[in-house]
């Protein structure tokens, strides 16, 4: 299928996810090479982004991060409280019985793209955070939402194979297949896909619906909570 995005939008787009992923800030050569544009293509486009606040550009260090303007466009669809509030009081809930962390996050084609988070009292560090954007099938989050697919889907999402980010990342599609036929052998019936998997919340980007899911930080998946 062609791809019919207007390539000039999809380079502001990109140059917004990428910087807001990545905090401390990006020079102009290493976002022209992660969004494959020219240098002279990128400039004019981060020019403007940045006389409109949606970047900010740092003289001293010539550094690129995301601005005031992208953070004030992002907490107006925050504020639509209907339905981010119904969630966070769920997360809250979920952190109050289980003194766990709980993260909310959606598939973002083949990344979770963590949304929400709830701290509980205990001192862990995650290495994902709201805004990032991590490979489903490094982290416990994105295995939840990973495993609802069919396999030849799951292998499609990854065309380059499976980049190792630690020791414990799965690089081969035979490993994973395993650990995918394990986790879909232990679902009951039909109705799995609303079955406690974590204690996070994820959201399946294809379908919208909020799902309940654990990440205890020091679970049975070495590869999901290193990531996480």
């Amino acid at each position: 299928m062609p791809n019919t995005e207007h390539k000039p939008t999809e380079r502001v787009l990109n140059i917004l996810e990428l910087l807001g992923t990545t905090p401390s800030g990006l020079s102009l050569s290493d976002i022209a090479k992660q969004i494959g544009s020219p240098k002279t293509t990128v400039a004019p486009i981060l020019h403007t982004m940045a006389s409109r606040n949606f970047i900010a550009y740092h003289k001293d260090s010539s550094l690129y991060t995301i601005g005031i303007g992208a953070y004030l466009a992002g907490i107006s669809y925050y504020g639509e409280k209907s339905i981010m509030q119904f969630i966070k009081s769920e997360m809250e809930y979920a952190v109050n019985e289980t003194n766990e962390i709980c993260q909310f996050g959606i598939r973002s084609d083949n990344s979770v793209l963590y949304i929400a988070k709830v701290d509980s009292k205990e001192a862990i560090r995650l290495v994902s955070s709201v805004g990032k954007r991590l490979p489903l099938y490094c982290t416990a989050l994105g295995k939840a939402l990973l495993y609802q697919l069919p396999f030849e889907k799951v292998r499609a999402l990854y065309p380059n194979g499976l980049e190792k980010f630690t020791e414990y990342t799965i690089t081969d599609f035979e490993t994973l297949k395993k650990e995918w036929d394990e986790i879909n052998a232990s679902k009951p019936d039909s109705s799995a896909d609303n079955m406690n998997i974590d204690r996070n919340n994820s959201t399946d980007g294809d379908n919208e619906d909020a799902r309940h899911e654990a990440d205890t930080g020091n679970g049975d998946d070495k590869t999901s909570d290193d990531m996480e």
